[in-house]
């Protein structure tokens, strides 16, 4: 059973890496040839866009020079809001939690154009209030702004959940022994978080480089690029260069390697655990007087985070033009009757997005369980390697996972049928359940 489940993990996910790592050093390899080694990354490093697409990603990732940045954003609302959420007792807290999640679970590009039809020139704000956010929109920290509202729940709920299982209890025993209230927080509380709050806030940096949606969207009336959007020209714009796609995936992967060596680092022996003999209940504390400025800052947040791009979509779908505006003669309902209709084959899209989903994700529970099971409950020999395989994929960003699988499976051993080579073949649908670590 470890032989056949390594095989299997093997062929998700490692022949799509090694395809990876080939592609660049031998850019001829579709060809089948393997010659001018190395050549993709001299062309690359000569390429005088390279400078502009690393400092973009980089500054995305985390506000070096360009103002607020993706990780620093979501850190400071995540770890405000996570703190609160963790130590007291907040009025409709799930109700929080609940809006909260919306946006992550929007797809990125939907959101990126939400926010456009919003703050654009005479979009739904100016046209309602008459405020001008077109400029702040369309710059490299508008577009930090709108991906860090995407994705601080991460470090919200890690924090909070975190804050909720000791924090407030130990903290208690200090302030019995004498500790004031902010001592025993900085001196406690903080740091029996800090793990989580570094774990997180490196999420948040991997999924701020990785991402295409926003930069895709409004990247290009901003006159900014990134590495994502800089791979996606390379596998789009003709003639296609494969090499190059490859070459900058793994800059991608060495950005996300940087980011997690210098978390190690920071965090060093500043781990913190407790020793308890038995389950200790959590203790949430009552706001008392500070209970309306803490909903009204939830409030406010879930406006912004939630509130604006959502409505934008809402206002957007039942409007028969965009250029006719907010008006009742604008109302419609046939966007709704052309999706049920299958007119464009939107229904078709749909059904075909829910099988690939629902076939995903019982192939990662099957495959993603089997590997658990081995590793925790057998500890077979080679554990190592089966939970190294599996947690490959997500220690890649997702647009190197997709580049591996188009360079491993776009060949004639992974088509089931030759003479029709531009359809999604069986070979990559099974390919998509490489992520396997979502099940684990």
């Amino acid at each position: 059973m470890p032989l056949i489940t390594v095989a299997i993990l093997f062929v998700l996910v490692g022949i799509p890496v090694i395809f990876v790592v080939l592609q660049a050093v031998f850019p001829g390899l579709g060809e089948g040839s393997m010659r001018e080694p190395m050549s993709a990354f001299i062309a690359v490093a000569q390429d005088p866009r390279l400078g502009p697409l690393i400092s973009n990603t980089f500054g995305i990732g985390i506000g070096i020079g360009i103002g607020i940045g993706i990780a620093l954003l979501s850190g400071l609302l995540g770890i405000t809001l996570g703190t609160l959420r963790g130590l007291f007792h907040i009025p409709c807290a799930r109700v929080w939690d609940l809006l909260f999640l919306i946006p992550f679970l929007i797809p990125p590009y939907i959101s990126a154009l939400s926010w456009m039809l919003a703050l654009q020139a005479r979009g739904y704000l100016e046209q309602i209030f008459s405020f001008k956010f077109n400029a702040l929109l369309f710059s490299l920290p508008g577009m930090a702004i709108v991906m860090a509202l995407n994705i601080f729940l991460v470090v919200y709920f890690a924090v909070s959940r975190s804050m909720a299982s000791h924090g407030g209890r130990l903290a208690d025993v200090a302030r019995v022994h004498g500790a004031g209230p902010w001592a025993a927080f900085f001196r406690i509380t903080l740091p029996l978080a800090l793990p989580a709050i570094a774990a997180s806030c490196l999420l948040t940096f991997a999924l701020a480089i990785e991402e295409y949606g926003v930069p895709a969207a409004i990247g290009p009336h901003a006159g900014i690029q990134a590495l994502t959007t800089g791979i996606e020209q390379h596998l789009a714009d003709w003639p296609i260069d494969l090499s190059g796609a490859v070459v900058l995936s793994l800059l991608l992967v060495a950005l996300a390697l940087t980011a997690y060596t210098v978390q190690r680092a920071l965090t060093a022996g500043k781990d913190v655990g407790t020793i308890t003999g038995k389950p200790a209940a959590i203790v949430i504390r009552d706001p008392g007087r500070w209970t309306l400025p803490f909903v009204t800052l939830f409030f406010g947040v879930a406006v912004i985070a939630v509130g604006i791009p959502v409505s934008a979509m809402l206002v957007t779908a039942f409007s028969g033009t965009l250029y006719g505006g907010l008006s009742a003669d604008n109302v419609t309902l046939r966007h709704f009757s052309a999706v049920l209709n299958n007119q464009n084959q939107a229904l078709s899209a749909l059904l075909s997005s829910m099988g690939l989903a629902s076939g995903t994700a019982l192939l990662t529970g099957v495959v993603g369980t089997l590997v658990a099971w081995l590793v925790t409950v057998r500890g077979v020999r080679g554990a190592a390697l089966l939970d190294g395989l599996s947690l490959l994929p997500v220690a890649l960003p997702g647009i190197v996972v997709g580049v591996g699988l188009i360079l491993a499976w776009n060949r004639s051993f992974g088509q089931l049928r030759p003479t029709t080579p531009g359809r999604f073949s069986c070979w990559r649908t099974v390919a998509c359940c490489c992520l396997i670590p979502s099940a684990m």
